[in-house]
């Protein structure tokens, strides 16, 4: 999704937001409980305007353990940005990695797996190739559940659960 910039001069720096994808995928597909797509593209692309990159992260060991294609998870990646009416995500990013498995390619420990930073770290090697310095000391993750409590405390970045930033819009 980023555009990769020929001349070290032209490169710029932006902080991140770190969204747990899941919350995003089940907004999309109207969960019950899930925030408002619409809430959350208003959110986002304030953010963009504030110069933010935006990314999604999460964990989906199905693909890994053969138990969803890598096809059909993508087709639900596309599904989910279709929702949007201008699509606000920079980056989404997957670990297919479960070392409870033990076997197969994807049956081991992964620094990708979440809450380890490895996700965050492909972004950052991504952005820096498309020209751009994250800036991480002005990043945050956003989250439902404690592992990307758990990411951001990993990583060093500022967390908020998702009930209290996407509350006030």
């Amino acid at each position: 999704m980023l555009q990769k910039k020929p001349n070290i001069a032209e490169y710029t720096t932006r902080p991140a937001l770190v969204l747990d994808f899941c919350l995003i995928i089940d907004a999309a597909k109207q969960e019950a409980g899930a925030f408002d797509i619409s809430v959350i593209e208003k959110v986002l692309v304030g953010l963009k305007q504030q110069n933010f990159l935006v990314g999604g992260v999460h964990n989906r060991p199905e693909v890994g353990r053969y138990e969803e294609t890598e096809q059909r998870y993508i087709a639900e990646v596309q599904f989910t940005l279709n929702q949007f009416k201008k699509n606000p995500f920079d980056w989404v990013k997957a670990c297919y990695f479960d070392e409870e498995v033990g076997q197969g390619p994807f049956g081991r420990r992964s620094f990708l797996r979440l809450p380890d930073y490895g996700l965050l770290t492909m972004v950052e090697a991504e952005a820096w190739g498309a020209g751009i310095s994250v800036d991480w000391g002005e990043s945050k993750v956003v989250g439902l559940c404690p592992r990307m409590e758990q990411l951001a405390r990993n990583a060093k970045l500022s967390y908020e659960p998702a009930e209290l930033f996407f509350a006030g819009s």
